[in-house]
């Protein structure tokens, strides 16, 4: 007699990915606090935190969304747990770290905060993932002097984030300004972890001939569609790119030597003349095109950002440098 074997009881059945309610759900009802910044905002400002951060942490929703994540703008030179947390995230890469921290009644407390990057549909880092726990680790012995301290920094007055007082309204990008400042900060990283920073600039060819051909709304679609071309190219979180004048933009990337930049530098270009952009009256081809240039390496004690932007200027144009103006809006 034939035997026939006996079906599974439950038959496998292709796995479907949770929907956004059962997602919500899950996150809501966790035990671990859940805090969700913006990776593409110079400032990270908080999206989403879950009921258990607010337990945590004493502060009610309303009061951090919006705002910069406190671990990204501590001013603790020297702290090897938020160097390590900010060379990570520079790396665009997973970790653990333990931070002090003060809960919104003013008591101190030392936070397991474990990170990693969300990335969109495209393979860009999208968000920063922060779980936060009460640390397993011994509490320090924390003087009353400390505690005033670390209250002091966490606690100091910061104000919701305004994207458009920091991006240039035309291409999107950082303003020029706040891209020396993130810039400066990153370098002291670099400087203490022995990681190379590379510098790329990029110029649009003739765009004074796009202009008069297309006039300035065209101009400005232009500027647009090459900004996002730059900006696009860029994976990591905590690479930077801004408008630094009319035709001229700027980026910083973490990590890389001037070789590895360069790579990146020649896919832009060669993106932006994809684009074919018609430019009719320009003498150096029929389409929109960029130069560009790369400067960097591991900065040296006195390097800053603007002579680090110097140097690529220099490259980009010999011994020429580039207006003063910054971008207009």
């Amino acid at each position: 007699m034939n035997i026939m074997p006996m079906k599974p009881a439950v038959e496998s059945r292709p796995k479907r990915a949770l929907d956004r309610h059962c997602l919500e759900q899950i996150v809501t009802r966790s035990s671990e606090a859940v805090v969700l910044v913006d990776a593409r905002h110079e400032e990270s400002p908080v999206v989403y935190v879950n009921p258990a951060f607010e337990t945590l942490t004493g502060y009610r929703a309303d009061e951090v969304l919006g705002m910069p994540w406190r671990a990204f703008h501590r001013d603790r030179d020297g702290d090897a747990e938020l160097d390590r947390l900010r060379a990570a995230v520079a790396r665009g890469e997973a970790a653990a770290v333990s931070l002090p921290d003060v809960r919104k009644d003013g008591t101190a407390w030392l936070s397991r905060v474990s990170f990693s990057p969300v990335f969109d549909a495209g393979g860009d880092i999208r968000y920063w993932l922060f779980l936060q726990a009460l640390s397993k680790e011994p509490a320090p012995d924390w003087s009353s002097t400390e505690i005033a301290l670390l209250r002091r920094e966490l606690g100091k007055p910061r104000v919701k984030i305004d994207p458009a007082a920091r991006n240039d309204p035309a291409s999107g990008l950082l303003r020029y300004e706040h891209f020396l400042g993130m810039l400066n900060r990153d370098l002291a990283i670099a400087r203490r972890d022995l990681r190379p920073v590379s510098i790329l600039m990029f110029e649009i060819v003739e765009l004074d001939a796009y202009l008069s051909t297309f006039g300035a709304k065209a101009a400005e679609s232009c500027t647009r569609m090459i900004a996002a071309q730059i900006s696009g190219s860029l994976r990591r979180a905590g690479d930077l790119c801004a408008r630094m004048s009319d035709a001229v933009f700027v980026a910083a990337v973490q990590g890389q030597e001037p070789v590895e930049a360069a790579a990146i530098a020649d896919r832009i270009v060669a993106n932006v003349l994809g684009l074919k952009l018609h430019n009719p009256r320009a003498k150096s081809g029929k389409y929109v095109t960029v130069s560009s240039a790369v400067h960097g390496g591991v900065p040296k004690p006195d390097d800053d950002a603007e002579e680090l932007v110097d140097s690529a200027e220099r490259a980009l144009r010999g011994s020429t440098r580039l207006s003063p103006t910054k971008a207009r809006g």
